[in-house]
């Protein structure tokens, strides 16, 4: 994967042809997770923490699992690129917080996602866990939109931008509107770590649980925020994004039973 992005950059830099075009700009989807462990390094006296628009040089940052720390590789090679070729090429490294399934066409949130299998486990135990903290969810047509502003800003965009919802949503009440629409009862909802362990019984999220035990938290329920300014100056889309309404979430569910997503509860 390495070579293959050095590749891609080679090839961006001879497509630039006559040399007074500008750099050709080359955009890298990294991920929040290459931040996961910002705070415990940084401030870890804050209770939330905002992750600033700028390269990490540690990899202490980063989630330990290779998805995460391949990301990380690639950013750090990206900015070698942008010091060393920076005359023809353009590289912007844009770490992406938590999408959502598509709000303006009939695509489905892909099943194998931590939050649909969330939803997934929460209807198999009828139940939801009690969650304290905000989302910032952005859907994936929307998220695809802000990356082409960036993408064909005519000035020059800074190494690293993030994007995810600038609007930050109660959990709860997102949790509320997804529970009802799977018909699960209010009077069934519980503690986050007794939801857990019901859901770790079933033995079938096997490799969900890491997540929902060491990352969750802090990457879903706003511990870990993004600093935005820089993205949001770039990007229109960004700039008028609104939160997801409940008609959207519950189209998501709705999607989700006609793909056979959502077996039947558990009696």
């Amino acid at each position: 994967m390495v070579e293959a992005l050095i590749n891609l950059a080679r090839a961006s830099h001879t497509s630039k042809g006559a040399r007074n075009q500008p750099p050709a700009r080359l955009l890298f989807a990294s991920s929040i997770a290459v931040v996961r462990n910002y705070g415990k390094e940084f401030s870890a006296s804050s209770s939330s923490i905002t992750v600033p628009e700028e390269e990490m040089q540690s990899p202490e940052t980063v989630v330990p699992m290779g998805y995460a720390e391949a990301k990380w590789v690639y950013e750090c090679l990206l900015g070698h690129v942008g010091r060393h070729l920076s005359e023809e090429i353009e590289p912007v490294i844009v770490r992406i917080g938590q999408l959502c399934g598509p709000e303006a066409s009939p695509g489905i949130w892909k099943s194998s996602e931590h939050i649909p299998e969330f939803l997934k486990a929460s209807n198999l135990i009828e139940a939801i866990p009690q969650l304290e903290g905000e989302m910032s969810w952005l859907p994936v047509d929307r998220a695809s939109r802000s990356l082409i502003d960036i993408l064909f800003q005519h000035d020059k965009v800074p190494l690293v931008l993030h994007v995810e919802n600038p609007v930050q949503q109660n959990a709860d009440s997102i949790m509320n509107t997804l529970a009802d629409a799977l018909g699960l009862s209010p009077d069934r909802k519980m503690p986050y770590q007794e939801w857990l362990r019901k859901v770790s019984s079933l033995g079938v999220f096997d490799s969900l649980i890491n997540f929902l035990t060491n990352d969750f938290q802090d990457l879903a329920l706003g511990e870990i925020r993004l600093d935005m300014k820089k993205a949001i100056y770039y990007s229109k889309t960004l700039q008028e994004s609104q939160g997801v309404n409940n008609d959207v979430l519950i189209e998501y569910i709705r999607r989700g039973e006609k793909q056979g997503m959502f077996t039947k509860a558990a009696q």
